[in-house]
């Protein structure tokens, strides 16, 4: 959409100060206001452009990209070299315009989705252009722009960040190899664009869903309801506001309403029972890479990243795309559960920082688990195009039976780990009832456990750790049952962290 004209009132009186008239159009999404200025393109996009030279109409002069000064209308700067975009956005806090397209499945045809160029907004002077694709509109968030992403309930393209006053991507640490990788995200079926609040970038990725700008990168559902199919997740003032926009939408979910929502901080006491669960779109390596730190949580329905920095990877894997690590159990008549963190108490005095959600959860039945703790290339989340896939698998009764084919990753030499295994007895099984031995690297770690009785009958959570485990390939554990009615082995997570 584009106009003729710009007209600026006076928003007190309502007389009009200036106007000007396009020499060809002023497309819509390229007039932007800031800094005491109005800036836009007063041209036709490239493939309108394209169309009307085929037609033989020509042109008596390029497109324009103008800042003029917003009480008087004059003319500031004007800048005609290479003016493609379909887009504008202007950050006053680095006085940085930013030319781009806004490319989406529900935006024109004749959007741009490559190039972006970056401007002095005072002077017009030229700081950066790039040739990189993307999806749009672009949000500017303080010194980054961040693209959108979105697409079918299986497959979506990475969203890629770039510097605000560089061009350059944002990178980020990976969390399990320690790692600089691009900083991406992203979402799956959703019909409404990615908006930005301080804290959270939010959207719908089939249900609502956001991205903790403060802290990682990992996409989080907020299971039950649907978010608008235009952008309805407002955060203002402390509080995530959704607007019910879905009253012609005939996609199914359990609650049509409007609601809003407040922040609990994690390990507040005063709210145990917030539970939170992501997925990873984080790029598979070339080559089996090491990790430095992760957790394996038997039976959660998501991942999460834990405040000491571990992120905790669901298996099995049914939430979403996570970084392959290949993990093979063997069981006997095996059962996932999976409850509230509200029904597990802590009583690991020793583990400070207790993480009650690991416990929620387990399996039962294990003999044997061996996690090789490297990051597999090419995993099925990612195709050749580098677009993110849907990660899933037939749940527990494939997952156990095999380890990937064709699995690598070896250290030349035994390296120190300190493992950490989390057992509960959320079924409040009496003392004596489930007993059973734990072997690492085919040594005995644990004799005659008893997770109730380490609890002291009072059900919860107990974290038993230990340190200079060797491995060169693969972490081996075993879980012995006792002969005899008594209950089968169970865990819950498995935390390994390369010792320096």
């Amino acid at each position: 959409m584009g106009s003729r004209y710009i007209t600026v009132l006076d928003r007190h009186t309502g007389n009009v100060l200036w106007d000007r008239q396009a020499l060809y159009s002023f497309r819509h999404n390229t007039l932007i206001a800031g800094g005491d200025k109005v800036f836009c393109i007063d041209g036709l996009s490239p493939a309108k452009m394209a169309i009307m030279t085929r037609r033989g109409i020509g042109f008596d002069s390029k497109p324009r990209l103008l800042a003029l000064d917003a009480r008087t209308g004059k003319k500031l700067w004007v800048d005609d070299r290479d003016v493609f975009g379909t887009w504008l956005g202007y950050s006053e806090e680095y006085d940085v315009l930013l030319q781009a397209g806004a490319r989406a499945g529900d935006r024109a045809f004749d959007e741009v989705n490559k190039g972006m160029a970056a401007y002095r907004g005072t002077s017009g002077e030229s700081l950066w252009r790039s040739d990189e694709s993307y999806d749009g509109p672009p949000i500017l968030y303080h010194n980054r722009i961040i693209t959108q992403t979105g697409g079918a309930n299986q497959r979506a393209r990475l969203a890629k960040t770039f510097q605000l006053l560089t061009g350059q991507r944002v990178t980020t640490e990976h969390p399990l190899t320690g790692e600089t990788i691009p900083w991406q995200w992203v979402r799956f079926k959703g019909c409404n664009t990615a908006i930005a609040s301080e804290h959270l970038l939010t959207f719908r990725s089939a249900s609502a869903a956001y991205v903790d700008l403060s802290s990682s990168q990992g996409t989080t559902s907020i299971g039950g309801f649907k978010s608008g199919c235009t952008s309805n997740l407002i955060a203002a003032d402390g509080v995530l506001n959704a607007p019910d926009y879905t009253r012609t939408c005939i996609c199914s979910y359990q609650n049509q309403t409007s609601l809003a929502l407040v922040h609990f901080p994690a390990g507040d006491p005063r709210f145990p029972g917030v539970e939170t669960w992501s997925f990873d779109s984080l790029p598979p390596p070339k080559s089996p890479r090491p990790v430095k730190r992760v957790g394996i949580n038997f039976g959660a329905p998501g991942n999460r990243l834990a405040p000491n920095g571990t992120l905790w990877l669901e298996y099995p894997s049914v939430g979403g795309p996570s970084p392959d690590i290949p993990v093979q159990v063997k069981t006997e008549n095996p059962k996932l559960f999976r409850h509230h963190v509200s029904r597990v108490e802590n009583r690991d005095m020793h583990h400070r920082k207790a993480l009650s959600w690991v416990w929620a959860s387990g399996l039962e039945g294990v003999k044997t688990i061996t996690i090789r703790p490297f990051i597999q290339p090419n995993t099925p989340d990612v195709n050749s195009r580098g677009d993110v896939q849907a990660f899933k698998k037939n749940a527990l009764d494939r997952t156990i039976k095999d380890m990937l084919p064709g699995a690598g990753g070896s250290f030349e030499s035994p390296q120190p780990f300190t493992v950490r295994l989390y057992f509960a007895e959320v079924d409040r099984i009496e003392m004596g009832k489930r007993v059973f031995d734990v072997v690492l690297q085919g040594k005995d770690a644990l004799k005659d456990f008893d997770i109730a009785a380490e609890t002291r009958g009072k059900g919860g959570g107990i974290m038993k750790e230990f340190k200079n485990v060797p491995i060169k390939d693969t972490l081996h554990v075993a879980l012995r049952g006792k002969t005899g009615p008594t209950a089968p082995p169970l865990i819950c997570g498995i935390e390994l962290t390369a010792e320096e």
